[in-house]
């Protein structure tokens, strides 16, 4: 057994249905990371792979 955590943003904490059963902290200094995509050249990536990317395009 081990402890998780899982980063989301503060939107989604605060649109979870049972709020009681998760537990936020607050970061004294922001952090923030690179987000990399690597995808098969071979493949064409599924439709919900490729909303996803649409998505996050919108915000570069």
């Amino acid at each position: 057994m081990g402890l998780g955590f899982t980063v989301l943003p503060a939107y989604a904490v605060s649109a979870f249905r049972k709020p009681k059963l998760i537990k936020a902290h607050s970061l004294e200094n922001p952090a923030s990371e690179t987000l990399y995509l690597a995808l098969r050249r071979t493949q064409l990536a599924p439709a919900r792979v490729r909303f996803i990317i649409g998505e996050m395009e919108k915000w570069l």
